[in-house]
């Protein structure tokens, strides 16, 4: 069985985001030799935790690193609170609207988590 993995991000909270990020790590921990993906999409305020001086720099680029993620982050929401794509963490994806996205991915069959 293979299922990709959607944990989605759209709050400036730690928890939401520690969750997110440690449901990534557990799933690519859990399934080693697996044929799956996660994307981690944000948009809203969460697309602030991306920024290449952030607080989860390191691990998200570490996570992106391991191969098997993705982060996308919104075009949409980037320019509401003024970040530029140079300024965010290098490997991220940029999407002009998360919702789309997020549709697109469940329809594709994507397991959709909210932390």
């Amino acid at each position: 069985m293979c299922c990709n993995l959607l944990p989605h991000l759209n709050r400036e909270d730690e928890f939401s985001l520690e969750a997110a990020l440690g449901y990534a790590r557990n799933y690519l921990s859990a399934l080693p030799e697996g044929d799956f993906k996660v994307v981690l999409p944000a948009n809203g305020p969460a697309v602030k935790f991306f920024h290449r001086d952030s607080g989860c720099a390191a691990e998200s680029t570490a996570l992106l690193k391991l191969g098997h993620v993705r982060i996308l982050l919104c075009r949409h929401a980037m320019e509401t609170h003024n970040l530029k794509e140079e300024e965010m963490i290098g490997g991220c994806c940029f999407v002009p609207a998360g919702i789309v996205e997020l549709v697109r991915l469940q329809s594709d069959g994507y397991a959709y988590v909210k932390p």
